[in-house]
């Protein structure tokens, strides 16, 4: 599973790339650079959170685009304190699962940076021609399989609809949805920029995802002893 994905990624980045560099040569103001990995690799993680797209913030802060192809050394979840890594911790705390971020990845569902979701849609519209769309949803589906994630959070409801894409949809509370894609398990969670709307049921659903694992695990212990 290690070589497959690796082996994906040095198929895909070359095509990533080649869009990261066709947006500098268009000098194209809303386009803040490439990120594709907003943590380390890890094998089968329990989950992997999809965000829509990268913000601005390295951009604001180095005044120069990011340009990030590989994975990092660290989560940015347990490492930074902008405000949605701040909500994702609070939320899996309140789960009582926050160890499981150690073994969390993150990408997007697109991994060109702009300031936010409008500015985003006139970058893809400027490269229409190029077919972005479709080749960002061919680079997050073979991600998806070579990282092989045990869970998937969709952070906002309009990447958890490109994820699920027609599959039936369980609303489990106010703003948190679920589905089963590609023999995954997808939660989605509605949000206003960086704050989830429903930390309190987002929390009661992956606590109780948590406790069927458990409860798995058990049965799977006693029927071998």
């Amino acid at each position: 599973m290690n070589d497959n994905f690796w082996a994906v990624l040095e198929e895909i980045k070359p095509e990533i790339e080649a869009f990261h560099e066709h947006f500098l040569r268009m000098e194209n103001k809303h386009f803040k650079g490439t990120q594709v990995f907003f943590s380390p690799f890890i094998p089968e993680p329990r989950f992997l959170f999809i965000g829509i797209n990268p913000g601005a913030g390295y951009f604001r802060e180095n005044k120069a685009p990011v340009k990030r192809f590989f994975p990092m050394e660290h989560f940015e979840y347990l490492h930074y304190n902008y405000q949605l890594a701040r909500e994702t911790r609070t939320v899996f705390k309140v789960a009582g699962i926050l160890n499981d971020l150690k073994r969390s990845m993150k990408i997007n569902y697109y991994s060109f940076a702009t300031n936010d979701q409008k500015e985003l849609d006139q970058l893809l519209c400027s490269a229409k021609a190029e077919k972005v769309w479709y080749k960002s949803k061919i680079w997050t589906d073979r991600l998806i399989m070579a990282i092989n994630p045990e869970i998937i959070i969709c952070e906002g409801r309009h990447v958890f609809l490109k994820i699920v894409q027609g599959e039936k949809i369980t609303a489990f509370s106010d703003g948190i949805y679920t589905a089963h894609a590609g023999g995954k398990l997808v939660v989605g969670y509605s949000r206003y920029r960086s704050l989830i709307r429903n930390k309190t049921a987002l929390a009661s659903l992956l606590a109780q995802l948590n406790r069927e694992k458990s409860d798995i695990e058990n049965l799977v212990k006693i029927e071998s002893a």
